[in-house]
């Protein structure tokens, strides 16, 4: 039965902070920003003492949770939608005000689901580049342009933890076109504490072209139950209400949410208890050479570039005490080692920033330059993963190959080999560069090479030439395979 055609997703897709360690049962998840304390006693016991009655659907118009949040906030109800997280609400404004051939602009190191949902409603996304990880209003403002629709920006950012003033969020908002959208993400707002920062709905409450996002998964600790908000002009809240699913917000979030914005208690107890070990954990790296942000919001950033210990080295040591932190290659921030050459000036001609990577022998084996991308294959994360030369963005990669080594280009086919392996991973990839999608190509491989690892690849007329290594017999060999 021949399955009907559907779309193929060809860029980086979102993966979330680790939950697991195989080998440890109790872990410490530091892998995705979320409350230390969890949700507070009045959350806690609406949900002890909950109507087991769940047959009835949800306000589809969160009537007592949004008159809370204009409460609280002193907003117009009417300028106020709710979300499954939100990350529904990005969504929802991406299919509001994109078409195909618009343009979003992102800073380079952002909250991936930005450029995800603007990527899936066939949009262009331009990659702004940031000033020592924080984002830098001018460099937005180069990469905007006659098609650009909406500029995304998380205040704090996400994933560097560095901010934009008060003063610099006027700037940008003034510099932008009138008729563009800027997107302000405040979810570790109520962290914050530095005194020239100042909350975007504060900023930008009277605003009609700018859209402010809040959330319950941070400092609330609702992050299983999903719900955020958005605050923008009335027209455009009205046009969002109308794409929106009916029954988007379930009941106990609704509930749980209004519980958590007037739980005041919980909130000054959650900030007091990140200010206070924000500063001490900050102390204890630098004793290591480790730099990071300043105190913002609830995560760090951790820069191994001046330690003389590797960041996988102390990734390890860390997952074997059961914690785990959250690696950066998704987006593009690559981890920093001691023991190779720091690439922190400019790498391309463009001067873009990349960032140092575990180049180790025994991590990252081969790379390629093809037009204007970086290929790599990485035994770290038995990854293939491609940079763009111009952003310095890891934009695309594929997982699951076994300690994949060398690669090859030709014709706009890539060829990566790995070992082979009882693991059900895959041995080797063949990658059409110019439609994006995979080919299969396992017959590549035989009984002769069964216990061998591919150590040199390259291609030349209609065969592909790899160089074999058997660690147990020590000898050599070189096939050839026939390609197009």
């Amino acid at each position: 039965m021949n399955v009907p055609n559907f779309r193929k997703i060809d860029f980086v897709t979102y993966k979330p902070g680790r939950s697991l360690l195989s080998s440890k049962k109790k872990v410490i998840k530091l892998s995705a920003n979320e409350s230390a304390f969890g949700a507070g006693e009045r959350v806690r016991n609406i949900l002890k003492n909950r109507n087991k009655n769940i047959s009835k659907y949800p306000d589809s118009k969160f009537k007592k949770l949004i008159e809370t949040i204009s409460k609280k906030f002193n907003l117009n109800k009417e300028k106020i939608i709710c979300g499954a997280g939100s990350d529904e609400i990005i969504q929802m404004i991406c299919t509001l005000f994109l078409n195909k051939g618009d343009e979003v602009v992102v800073p380079q190191y952002s909250f991936l689901l930005y450029r995800i949902y603007a990527q899936i409603v066939g949009a262009k996304v331009n990659f702004s580049k940031e000033v020592n990880f924080k984002v830098s209003v001018g460099e937005i403002l180069k990469k905007v342009g006659k098609n650009t629709k909406i500029v995304f920006i998380a205040n704090p950012n996400n994933p560097t933890g560095t901010y934009l003033t008060k003063k610099e969020l006027l700037k940008l908002r003034k510099k932008l076109n009138k008729k563009i959208l800027l997107v302000v993400d405040d979810a570790y707002f109520e962290y914050m504490m530095n005194k020239d920062y100042s909350p975007a709905l504060n900023i930008f409450k009277n605003f009609s072209n700018v859209f402010i996002l809040r959330t319950f998964s941070k400092i609330h600790g609702l992050a299983a139950l999903r719900v955020g908000w958005g605050y923008g002009d009335k027209k455009i809240i009205k046009e969002l209400y109308k794409i929106k699913p009916p029954f988007n917000v379930n009941k106990f979030a609704q509930d749980c949410a209004v519980e958590a914005l007037n739980d005041n208690k919980h909130i000054k107890n959650s900030i007091k208890h990140n200010t206070y070990w924000c500063k001490k954990i900050k102390s204890e790296l630098q004793k290591y050479d480790i730099t990071t942000n300043e105190v913002t919001a609830n995560f760090f950033l951790l820069d191994f570039k001046n330690c003389k210990f590797s960041s996988n080295f102390i990734s390890r040591k860390l997952e074997n005490r059961g914690i785990i932190l959250r690696e950066m290659y998704a987006y593009g921030i690559k981890k920093i080692s001691y023991n190779t050459e720091a690439v922190d000036k400019s790498f391309a001609s463009n001067g873009t920033y990349f960032g140092t990577g575990d180049c180790r022998a025994d991590y990252v084996m081969d790379m390629k330059v093809h037009n204007g991308f970086l290929y790599v294959t990485s035994s770290y994360n038995n990854s293939v993963f491609r940079i763009n030369l111009a952003t310095g963005v890891c934009d695309w990669s594929q997982g699951n190959i076994y300690f994949p080594r060398a690669l090859s280009i030709r014709n706009d086919i890539l060829y990566a080999f790995g070992y082979p392996n009882t693991r059900r991973m895959r041995t080797n990839l063949t990658r059409n560069l110019s439609t994006n999608t995979n080919i299969d190509c396992n017959n590549f491989y035989n009984d002769n090479t069964m216990s061998s690892v591919s150590s040199a690849i390259d291609a030349s007329g209609n065969n592909l030439y790899v160089w074999w290594y058997n660690w147990g017999s020590r000898w050599s060999s070189i096939s050839r395979y026939p390609i197009n």
